[in-house]
């Protein structure tokens, strides 16, 4: 049995801007199927249980499967910098706890 092909993409490649519902069609219309989730709180709050519902609502009406979520890298994004880095490896354990922290509410 063949099996079908789907194509994803991120949505790194609006990172600077806060994701809305326009980029997903965006993506959509480009004949993508499935997304990545760039997870930086300035792109997508994932810590706000509205925004979480408006991405739901988001994706469906766009028709996109959420294929997978990146883990934060940083608290922010400004000025096209990243703020305040996250990393899970880090060997400073109240920093690597603050990324796996961050990371933990991304896929909630």
């Amino acid at each position: 049995m063949a099996r079908t092909r789907s194509f994803g993409v991120s949505t790194h490649l609006f990172h600077a801007q806060r994701l809305t519902r326009e980029h997903l069609l965006e993506v959509s219309g480009a004949g993508f199927e499935h997304v990545e989730l760039f997870a930086t709180r300035t792109h997508v709050d994932y810590h706000s249980a509205s925004a979480a519902a408006d991405l739901r609502g988001w994706l469906a009406d766009a028709r996109l499967v959420l294929h997978a979520i990146h883990a934060p890298v940083s608290e922010a994004f400004s000025g096209n910098r990243h703020v305040d880095a996250l990393n899970l490896a880090s060997s400073d354990k109240g920093r690597r706890e603050q990324a796996l922290a961050e990371a933990t509410a991304a896929l909630q």
